[in-house]
């Protein structure tokens, strides 16, 4: 997995830069290396991680959940006018998260009329196509 890596050196900090929204140019300019060499750790991360997860659900089948918790999130996307719900179900004692979902919402307050007329407008639109 590892064997091909010249600059194991950089994977830590690389991993942290990118978990903070650093893009993967900007990356490969601040550690001296190639675009396509941040690509290819990006897809080692992902590979490890896979791993680490598959471990994680394992050790999880072994337990049983005693009590569950679910909290709601409301955002938006791009606009007011797209709400989003995202509810996640969390183990209670030990705070693992279970599940989480994404659903969209109709718009509320005073945006809402005008969001049913957009939604239906693209309905008509879409028919057409």
């Amino acid at each position: 997995m590892r064997s091909n890596q010249k600059k194991r050196r950089i994977n830590r900090r690389l991993f942290l830069d990118l978990a903070t929204n650093n893009t993967m140019r900007s990356c490969a300019r601040k550690y001296k290396v190639n675009y396509k060499t941040i690509y290819n750790r990006i897809n080692y991360f992902a590979i490890k991680a896979r791993k680490n997860n598959n471990k994680f659900l394992k050790k999880l089948e072994k337990s049983k959940v005693q009590a569950m918790q679910f909290d709601d999130l409301i955002t938006v996307e791009h606009t007011k006018m797209k709400p989003l719900t995202i509810t996640i179900a969390v183990d209670r004692k030990r705070r693992y998260i279970l599940a989480a979902e994404v659903s969209r919402i109709p718009a509320f307050g005073l945006l809402a009329e005008k969001s049913r007329r957009n939604m239906d407008i693209e309905k008509v639109n879409m028919k057409e196509d």
